[in-house]
Formats: C-alpha cells, sequence, structure tokens
C-alpha cells in the first residue's frame, strides 16, 4: 500500500500508520522512473488527511497519510472530479454521504493507479537484496558432486554421463548452478527434467530482464521458443529424443531437443526451479524456421494445426476445425441495459464466420424496459435466438446453467452482455482450441474500449484469490516475456467470454449455482477443470471489447459487499492452498499488483510442477 507524491524537483517522505503502528516508505523521483503511484496535487494545505482505503486483498483500512512538502485540502476533490471525467459511473455513484463517497472515490482511484504496469522493484535491487543472501548460503556438498554426473550437451556428444546440460551457444550457467542443481536433485531424484529461471546479459556483463518462468507450460513452450533456453535432462530421455529426431531427419537443437523431450518426459515429472540459474545473449526470439520447427514436430505427432511467426516475437498457432460444421451455444444472461445488449448481439452475429453454426441462448432476468422487452422479442420472432426467462434474484451461475441444460451446441460459450466483438475470426480461434481433449476452459483477451487490457489471463493470489494479467497495460504492449500476446496454459480465465466443451460444462457439474451466485464462479469453474486433469487456455488471437466493467469497480452497497465477502471467503475456504501458489505465475512477483512487476520480500525458492490439484470441500 502506498501512494507515491510527485512535484517539480521535490523528494517525499509518506508515512502511513495503521492505528498506533507506523508505516514508512521513502521514494524518490528520477524522471518518473521509480513511480508506483501517482497523484498530482499542489504543495500547499494540511499536513495530514486520514483516508479510507479499500486494498485489493479485501481489507479496509484508516490511514494517515503525512507527507512533505504540504498537501492541499483539494486534492481530493481533484481527483474526484478526475474519475468523474474519465468514467461515468463515479458521476452516479456520489449521493447524499459526501464523505463516504470521496473516501470511496479516493480506494478506487488508488486501486486503479495500483494495476497499472509499472517497472516496480528494480531488478538490480533483487540482485543484490534476495539474491546474493540466497547463494551465500548455499553450502557446497562433496557427496552430492560424486553421485550425479554432469556433462554439456552439443550435437553428436558421446560422453557416459548421469544429465545432461543443454545450453545455448554463447551462453552460460549462473556460479553454483551445477551445485544447486545437484542438490536439488536429492530432493526429486524420479525427476525427468529440470529448468530454472534465466536473464540477459549485455555486452558489458549487466544482468537485465530476467524471465520468470511459470511451472511447466505445454502450450507457452509452442509459441515461445524462449521459454526455456537451458534445461538439465537426464541421459536416457535425453538419448530416446535424439533417436526420434535421427529418425524424422531432423537436426538435433535444443529447442528441438526441448518440444521432442515434451513428448518423451512423463509432465509430472518435469520440473521448475524458481531461481536464475543461466544468463543468455540477446537474439531474436523466434522466426519462420522455429515456426516450420514446431509444425514438423506436431505432425510427427498427428497433430495438424498451423503454426506461423509472430512479428512482435514467438508463434502463433490455429487449430483446425472439424471438417462438419461445428455448433457453439453462446450464453448471454442479461437484465435490460439494451445499450450494452444490442451491440453485443449483433456483434457476434455478424462475425460469427462461415465454419461454425451459432444457437444464441438469451438468458432474460426479469427485464422491465419496453425497449428491451421489444428487441427480445423481435429476437424470437425472428429466430435469431432463443430467449429463456428466469426471473428472480441476480444469480449468475443458475443463469448459465439453466440455458446449458437445454443447449444443443458442443461447445459452450458463456459471454457477458457487455462483450462486443470487432473482429473476424475470434470464435473460430476459440473453438479450435476448446476442441482439443486436453484443454479445460478457453478465455479471450479483453480489452476496455480505450484499447486497455480488461483480461489477459487469471493469476491466483492476487489480492488474496485472484487478478487478472496486465490489467489496465496498453494492449500493444507485450507484458512480461510477451505474455501478453501468446498462446499459453494458466489457472483460469474470465467468465465474461469463456468457451468449453459442453460434455465438460456437464461433467464438471456446470457454475456453482448455490454458493457462488455472482463472483468467482468461472474461478471455480477453471479450478475444477484443472483439478480434473485439463488445461486451461488464455487465447490472444481472440481479442473482444469489455464495455462496462472498467467502469464498475468495487461492490458498491452494503448487500452486494457483504454478497462478494460472503463468496470470497468460499473461494479462501474451497481452494485457499491453491490460490497461495499459482504455478502459472511466479514467486517472486507481487501478489498485490496485476502488472508482474518485482517483490522483495518473496518466499523461499522450491520446487514445483504444474500437477492436477484436488479441492476442499
Amino acid at each position: 500500500m502506498g501512494i507515491l507524491l510527485q512535484g517539480p524537483q521535490h523528494r517525499y517522505r509518506i508515512e502511513l500508520s495503521r492505528g498506533t503502528e507506523p508505516f514508512v516508505q521513502s521514494l524518490q523521483v528520477t524522471n518518473g522512473l521509480e513511480r508506483r503511484r501517482l497523484i498530482r496535487i499542489s504543495s500547499r494545505g494540511r499536513k495530514d488527511l486520514k483516508l479510507r482505503f479499500f486494498h485489493l486483498d479485501g481489507d479496509i483500512q484508516e490511514l494517515r497519510l503525512r507527507y512533505q512538502p504540504l498537501f492541499s485540502p483539494r486534492a481530493h476533490y481533484r481527483v474526484a472530479r478526475h474519475l468523474r471525467t474519465r468514467h461515468g459511473l463515479y458521476g452516479r455513484v456520489i449521493g447524499s454521504n459526501r464523505m463516504l463517497s470521496h473516501a470511496r472515490i479516493w480506494a478506487d482511484y488508488n486501486a486503479l493507479l495500483a494495476r497499472r504496469r509499472v517497472d516496480g522493484q528494480g531488478y538490480a535491487a533483487w540482485i543484490q537484496q534476495v539474491e546474493a543472501p540466497r547463494r551465500s548460503r548455499l553450502k557446497p556438498s562433496a557427496e552430492a558432486w560424486r553421485r550425479i554426473r554432469f556433462q554439456f550437451w552439443s550435437p553428436g556428444a558421446l560422453d557416459e554421463t548421469d544429465w545432461w546440460v543443454v545450453l545455448e551457444d554463447g551462453d552460460c550457467l549462473a556460479p553454483d548452478a551445477l551445485e544447486r542443481m545437484s542438490q536439488l536433485l536429492q530432493e526429486v531424484p524420479e525427476a525427468e527434467l529440470i529448468y530454472a529461471d534465466s536473464d540477459l546479459l549485455s555486452a558489458q556483463g549487466v544482468r537485465h530482464t530476467p524471465n520468470w518462468k511459470p511451472a511447466w507450460n505445454p502450450d507457452l513452450l509452442l509459441t515461445d521458443p524462449h521459454y526455456i533456453r537451458c534445461f538439465w535432462v537426464r541421459a536416457d530421455r535425453l538419448k530416446e529424443a535424439e533417436l526420434r529426431l535421427c529418425v524424422s531427419g531432423e537436426e538435433p537443437t535444443p529447442y528441438g531437443l526441448l518440444l521432442e523431450l515434451s513428448q518423451v518426459c512423463l509432465s509430472e515429472q518435469i520440473w521448475h526451479w524458481p531461481e536464475v540459474l543461466s544468463h543468455h545473449r540477446p537474439t531474436g526470439r523466434g522466426d519462420d524456421a522455429s515456426a516450420s520447427m514446431v509444425q514438423r514436430h506436431l505432425e510427427r505427432h498427428g497433430l495438424s494445426p498451423v503454426v506461423e511467426a509472430r512479428a512482435g516475437g514467438g508463434h502463433r498457432l490455429f487449430w483446425p476445425l472439424q471438417d462438419s460444421p461445428v455448433l457453439v451455444s453462446v450464453i448471454v444472461p442479461t437484465r435490460d441495459r439494451l445499450e450494452l445488449l444490442e451491440p453485443c448481439l449483433r456483434s457476434v452475429l455478424a462475425l460469427v464466420g462461415t465454419r461454425l453454426e451459432l444457437e444464441l441462448l438469451v438468458v432474460d432476468n426479469g427485464s422491465e424496459e419496453t425497449s428491451t422487452l421489444n428487441f427480445l422479442r423481435e429476437l424470437e420472432t425472428t429466430r435469431r435466438a432463443k430467449v429463456l426467462r428466469c426471473p428472480g434474484p441476480f444469480n449468475y451461475s443458475a443463469l448459465n446453467n439453466s440455458a446449458a441444460a437445454v443447449a444443443q451446441g458442443q461447445l459452450l460459450l458463456l459471454l457477458n452482455n457487455d462483450i462486443e466483438a470487432r473482429n473476424d475470426g475470434w470464435l473460430e480461434v476459440m473453438a479450435g482450441q476448446a476442441l482439443r481433449e486436453e484443454i479445460g476452459c478457453v478465455g479471450a483477451q479483453l480489452l476496455y474500449p480505450d484499447g486497455t487490457l480488461q483480461h489477459a489471463g487469471v493469476i491466483l493470489g492476487i489480492g488474496g484469490v485472484a487478478g487478472h494479467s496486465h490489467k489496465y497495460q496498453p494492449a500493444s504492449e507485450a507484458g512480461h516475456q510477451l505474455r501478453v500476446h501468446l498462446t499459453q496454459n494458466l489457472s483460469a480465465v474470465t467468465g465474461a467470454a469463456l468457451m468449453i466443451r459442453r460434455s465438460l460444462f456437464q461433467q464438471l457439474g456446470g457454475l456453482d449455482a448455490e454458493k457462488l451466485h455472482v463472483s468467482y464462479n468461472d474461478l471455480d469453474l477453471c479450478l475444477r477443470a484443472r483439478a480434473a486433469g485439463y488445461r486451461n487456455l488464455y487465447c490472444p488471437e481472440a481479442v473482444l471489447v469489455h464495455h462496462e466493467s472498467k467502469s464498475r469497480g468495487a461492490p458498491i452497497t452494503p448487500e452486494a459487499l457483504s454478497q462478494w465477502h460472503k463468496e470470497r471467503e468460499v473461494m479462501k475456504q474451497r481452494w485457499g492452498f491453491v490460490l497461495e501458489a499459482d504455478p502459472y505465475y511466479h514467486p517472486e512477483l507481487s501478489l498485490q499488483e496485476e502488472n508482474f512487476s518485482l517483490r522483495l520480500d518473496g518466499p523461499a525458492p522450491r520446487l514445483r510442477r504444474a500437477e492436477p490439484m484436488r479441492e476442499s470441500r
């Protein structure tokens, strides 16, 4: 929690107190490079101001803000005007309780700025304050060295060894990397492949651009040749992979070997160690040659997606649809709000494509406005959609379940009524992914109308339960290691635009309509799919616009806030141990912000793998 105050040629000291316990943070502004959260104010006024802050973890705290120079008494009114100008909902929310309204505005403003993409803690500071002390505590183990033999791999190498270290020419291992790996193999002697984090090394020897990697992520491997540039592999597994490549006429390369090893090694025996153990030279991140390599690899294993190199790095995969048209049942719950519903439905119908058939199911949760009722009757009359009438209190899970029960499509698409499609092909891309037997829930890239990201996948643990990857950053920015632009496996995706096979939705029991009426029902569905052994997937090629959520903010009424806290506790009780360690995120990254910023208080590293987990009922 913190606010950085910026002024011309000033340094500020910020003191936040929680009751009688002070919390002090000193910040220096240098051309904005250390900017965390920014509020522009004047340098006149009172010395302190007491505010209420709604934290991302759901806590509400009274804080006293103290700083130099002096604070303007009108600063919070300026913030309020700024929010009312940019976000229309704030003009409607402010009611008769003036003090509470402005406190709430400060809370939302702080939360919004906290989630913007910033550099956060510097990598150099992390190396000095976190990595160096850990390395100093690493004790050599002569016994481990005697028991395990390592050799560096090169094409045609015939040396006798227990494990091969596969590293590209010009790259190098970190000091004590082999010692660290020897110790890890004592912990998991059954391991078949282990990889660690990495960074880049400048011509001057300066380390930069760390690659904080997820646990084993098969779909990211296909789209990112730099996902794993250094790895340790058991000798017999490497020999089998080399033999397969030789039989197929492929020249062995580190990336080609890794692709083949993804089929040779058991996925539960592929481990990730969250520590930087290799340094690499900057190189291009995928091209036509690497895309062609992935294409040939998949074809050898009976798969036939189209693989293309991305202009900004990495690969793009388009999975084929069936020969016969695939029926997709699109489920759209709504209550009035015709100004959102009509563009949503019209865009879906206009951009469905030619290789899919559409069943449009509109679930009306008690609409009363004449314009909305007339529009729904028109949909029924023209048979462009089926309208299911489900009046009563809003229960998002029950509304979707009722439509899924009568849906005829092989695929279900859960779609918010404030989503708008603007580009062709998005539905076909999602359908191709969702038809893969190993895939569970498929999510799209969602943008706010101003072109910033609303959703690029869900990260567990942020704010106590979950947050959206790279939220509020411009969609044109690639995010951490191209994660915004590359297809990858994630623990969850948002239900605002979620596709899943109807058979799997039924197998999982649908959304939880008993305990999760409004919030977290999509997250719960994704985690149940993952627990059943399916991989959830973020599909950035499917880009949609999400109109309403940016101005909605947190629950406002006491009833809505109470419901949110209740459902939040359900998630913590059911999935608490899972929420604490997302395998597709990294323990060195922030759980308070959604921008992949670095933290200096992360837990001690431990081996991890992307294994299915079980829920606690």
